[in-house]
């Protein structure tokens, strides 16, 4: 029990360093995180599902299942990115104010199972109107302290 409180304390402690200052304008360009997702991703058996999408929010499902490159424990945490497509490019989504910042807190997403994130997104950016987005996450397969590798990784969606 000590073992895994000193593991999640250590997590919580690099991910304080790491996203403590998150705001939208720290989040990676566009082209990095496609290039991430679609060419470059590690194989580390995670897809997403979007549940119950409405204007405001959604619920995130992360399955996480077999991974040949897993080293460590898969997590993450409550930041993510919304893109919409136009006119067949993914464009990022305004944000209604300047001030956001996230929750330095990190989630494990068990071997083999699920989990779920309720997400409400209105705080951020407002009703979204109909069309189809993409959101994007990042993860980390995280060894111990300063020893975990990152990668994003994304789910196709439509609001009606």
């Amino acid at each position: 029990m000590k073992k895994l409180f000193a593991l999640l304390l250590a997590l919580v402690t690099v991910l304080s360093l790491v996203g403590c200052a998150a705001t939208k304008d720290a989040l990676p360009p566009e082209e990095e995180l496609t290039a991430q997702t679609e060419t470059g991703a590690p194989q580390w058996g995670i897809t997403m599902e979007a549940k119950d999408v409405t204007a405001s929010g959604m619920t995130l499902v992360i399955h996480q299942e077999g991974g040949v490159e897993v080293t460590g424990e898969i997590n993450t945490g409550d930041p993510y990115a919304l893109y919409r497509l136009e006119d067949d490019i993914w464009t990022e989504v305004p944000t209604t104010r300047d001030d956001i910042a996230w929750n330095a807190i990190a989630y494990l997403v068990p071997m083999g199972g699920e989990l779920e994130q309720t997400l409400d997104w209105s705080w951020m950016y407002g009703q979204l109107p109909a069309g189809e987005y993409k959101l994007v996450k990042s993860f980390m397969d995280f060894r111990g302290p300063g020893d975990y590798d990152q990668a994003s990784f994304e789910v196709v969606f439509t609001v009606e």
